[in-house]
């Protein structure tokens, strides 16, 4: 079952949070402010993905895990979504097996 995300406070350094699709949002130290502001984020459209992009593959292997492999399915979007935080628009093209080893 997937959390519904929620703002949270990190007292080490004062300041408001919200994790949206694996990415850690800073709200800000103010409360209400911060709330305001994590109700534009959870407003506001989600990022197309390309047909053609890594990121397309991914959600429809992640659709057919959490269908048909429950179990695996929070471990391999854990991993799957840390890798794209860090290619967020890697392009399908040219990608071959030997680019996952």
């Amino acid at each position: 079952m997937n959390k519904f995300p929620k703002p949270w406070y990190r007292t080490q350094w004062g300041v408001w949070y919200v994790t949206l699709n694996g990415r850690q949002h800073n709200l800000g130290p103010n409360r209400a402010a911060a709330f305001r502001k994590y109700h534009e984020l959870m407003r506001a459209p989600a990022a197309k993905v390309s047909s053609d992009s890594v990121a397309a593959v991914l959600d429809a292997f992640l659709d057919w895990t959490e269908q048909n492999r429950p179990k695996s399915y929070a471990w391999y979007r854990k991993h799957l979504q840390a890798f794209l935080s860090a290619n967020p628009s890697l392009p399908l093209r040219g990608r071959t097996p030997a680019f996952t080893a």
